[in-house]
């Protein structure tokens, strides 16, 4: 695992230039439920999203909750139906 704490298809990539934030490489097909929740903790709800917007199964159960913690719990419902 890299020193950033993340499995290798996770790793950042080098910062685009000085002060910039480096730009996470995500395959998210390849996501176990542990690294979603890694990548929302870190701020990457908008992967999370997208990809459940596509029909990641994982991803959808990692984006219902936090659905629900913002009072979404309809939308939280929608996102795990078939």
């Amino acid at each position: 695992m890299p020193r950033s704490g993340l499995p290798g298809h996770l790793a950042p990539a080098a910062a685009d230039g000085e002060g910039e934030q480096p730009v996470l490489l995500v395959l998210v097909d390849r996501q176990t439920p542990a690294e979603l929740s890694r990548l929302l903790e870190r701020g990457h709800a908008d992967v999370v999203e997208l990809q459940t917007g596509r029909g990641e199964w994982f991803c959808a159960l990692a984006w219902a909750p936090v659905l629900g913690e913002q009072g979404r719990e309809a939308d939280a419902l929608e996102t795990l139906a078939p």
